[in-house]
């Protein structure tokens, strides 16, 4: 399938932020959780801001980003905040992005093999694609966070090529951040933005990503489609 003008044989694509809006809902409940733990907002707000200022980048994992905006916490408040924040995710579900049901159903009828490479575990993806009423056999395979191995590890998409037998680069991989980005450039994957996460253009501009490769929203690629 040509999308972009490249002959696609897979598509890759993130959860949160591509199929799924997070642009306010994330950041909401991570001050949420960062309260319930008692952690200070401070810290975290200027993170937030160095993120969309693109003085730092986001990083890939809970972990990671606690391990960065509050270094001396102790691991039960590491713990509590974590919990608390997939807690949040659950009791108030991020929109599916506008077109995005449409879309994944397109590619499925078309035959174009799709999985998906998330920073979720199982069961919170488990709960996400339920929510957004997706089913989940759209998708040949699924890789989730899990062995201490997260995005842009390329270990992230090793389960995607031992199921899908395709050249990285016959590989479109959409997604909204930065371990996305990183991820598609170490592998060798082509790779196409969406600002329905954290993200600005102007960001991604900055990032080397092409303008005609950066879209409002995981949707608009039926536009690219030939």
């Amino acid at each position: 399938m040509q999308i972009f003008g490249l002959e696609i044989l897979c598509l890759i694509l993130d959860v949160d932020g591509v199929l799924f809006d997070v642009d306010g809902y994330l950041e909401q409940n991570i001050c949420t959780a960062a309260s319930f733990a008692r952690l200070p907002l401070s810290q975290l707000e200027q993170y937030l801001d160095d993120i969309r200022a693109g003085r730092i980048r986001m990083k890939g994992s809970l972990s990671e980003m606690i391990q960065t905006v509050w270094p001396s916490v102790k691991d039960e408040r590491a713990v509590q905040f974590a919990q608390k924040f997939r807690e949040e995710e659950r009791l108030h579900p991020y929109p599916v992005s506008h077109g995005a049901l449409a879309t994944l159903w397109h590619f499925y009828a078309h035959g174009l093999p799709m999985a998906l490479c998330t920073s979720n575990d199982d069961e919170s993806l488990k709960h996400r694609l339920l929510s957004g009423q997706i089913e989940r056999h759209l998708f040949r395979v699924v890789s989730t966070i899990g062995g201490g191995i997260a995005k842009p590890d390329p270990r992230t998409v090793k389960p995607i090529f031992q199921t899908i037998p395709v050249r990285p680069d016959q590989c479109l991989y959409v997604g909204d951040w930065y371990p996305d980005l990183e991820l598609a450039r170490r592998v060798g994957m082509h790779f196409a933005a969406v600002l329905s996460g954290f993200i600005s253009k102007e960001i991604f501009l900055r990032e080397g990503v092409p303008e005609h490769m950066i879209l409002a929203r995981f949707a608009d690629v039926l536009q690219v489609v030939a």
